[in-house]
């Protein structure tokens, strides 16, 4: 997920788990006539989707989600994935941070996603045991820590003009419409040369590094 777009609010500024399910056509939105006078039910009913079957589609993979999150015992969410994400993100920083000439300690973050990445693997592995063997017990202190996980790597720790954006490994990008930017803060000061708030930014991404891997292994007492 990007920025410029409903889920921003939840995403950037709550923390909330988001996520964009859609039909996009070759050429973009609606062929051209996204947010045009064009962008009409009748052009939906002749060109875009006649029958509207890819309407009916989409309900039926949204309802499909919609039972799943509900109806898990536990609920899926695999930070492994998250974690693997996190490292593409932290290494290709390694270009700006070279252009800025700032020192970022890149290398120390690879260690702190590694550390993040066995937790969750742990923890995975933890839910499919649990999940297999259906043993007892309260399961909603884990259901809620995996819930508000995403909540616990924003703060209120940002620069002035752009503290809204509370998220701290992914959010807005200033410079596209909709493409989103991992480590926002980060990447914002790495681009103005800001030595001082590169300093300020890092620590933030370090404090969410440990938050993250602190909150897996607090889970993962939870599954036990």
């Amino acid at each position: 997920l990007g920025s410029g777009a409903d889920f921003v609010p939840f995403q950037d500024h709550l923390g909330v788990p988001s996520l964009s399910i859609e039909f996009i056509g070759a050429n973009g939105y609606g062929f051209g006539t996204y947010h045009s006078n064009y962008d009409s039910r009748a052009y939906v009913e002749q060109v875009a989707d006649p029958g509207f079957e890819q309407g009916v589609a989409m309900v039926r993979v949204l309802g499909t989600l919609a039972l799943r999150m509900s109806n898990a015992d536990i609920l899926p969410f695999r930070f492994a994935d998250y974690a693997e994400r996190l490292k593409q993100g932290v290494a290709a920083l390694g270009g700006p941070v070279h252009e800025a000439r700032i020192a970022v300690d890149i290398n120390g973050w690879l260690a702190r996603v590694k550390e993040i990445s066995g937790a969750a693997t742990q923890l995975e592995l933890a839910i499919d045991r649990r999940l297999q063997t259906g043993g007892a017990g309260d399961l909603a202190a884990l259901n809620d820590r995996l819930a508000r996980l995403e909540q616990k790597l924003a703060d209120d720790d940002g620069a002035p003009q752009s503290k809204w954006y509370r998220h701290v490994f992914y959010g807005w990008n200033i410079y596209s419409l909709y493409d989103g930017q991992l480590f926002p803060g980060l990447a914002d000061a790495l681009r103005l040369g800001d030595a001082e708030r590169v300093k300020h930014e890092s620590a933030r991404v370090t404090r969410a590094f440990d938050r993250m891997r602190a909150e897996l292994t607090a889970a993962l007492s939870d599954v036990k």
